[in-house]
């Protein structure tokens, strides 16, 4: 065996991935070490990807499994959309001219208009032996 080849070699006791059957069922402990040997994937994160439908699993006995073809399907479920550049790069070259703070605002006269309503409908509602002094 030359070093190129010897290099390209799994690990003892762990088949590559092109090796394997991409349906062929594994455990989740499995699958994870042969679709992540980063050790990045973990069981219980292969479970959370189950719980929200995007990893299909088969429960043989009391073990459950996957295949690597269907952890490939849970990445492209899982890919996020690469944001539209021309969008922010027009945010960030004009700023927007039609926000004005008056029209989203109220302003003072709003304020006092509101309390003098609040006022009037404390003094209507209040119980007539129990009516304020104007001050």
């Amino acid at each position: 065996m030359n070093n190129q080849d010897a290099s390209q070699a799994a690990p003892a006791g762990v088949t590559a991935v092109d090796q394997v059957d991409r349906e062929a069922p594994l455990t989740l402990k499995a699958a994870a070490g042969r679709a992540f040997p980063d050790g990045t994937m973990t069981v219980r994160t292969l479970r959370a990807e189950r719980d929200r439908g995007r990893l299909e699993t088969w429960i043989i006995g009391k073990r459950e499994y996957t295949s690597l073809a269907a952890i490939a399907k849970m990445i492209e479920l899982c890919r996020t959309a690469p944001r539209a550049a021309s969008a922010s790069r027009e945010k960030a070259a004009s700023p927007s001219t039609s926000f004005d703070i008056t029209k989203t605002r109220p302003g003072p006269d709003s304020a006092l208009r509101s309390l003098e309503r609040l006022k009037e409908r404390l003094e209507r509602d209040r119980p007539k032996g129990k009516r304020r002094r104007a001050v």
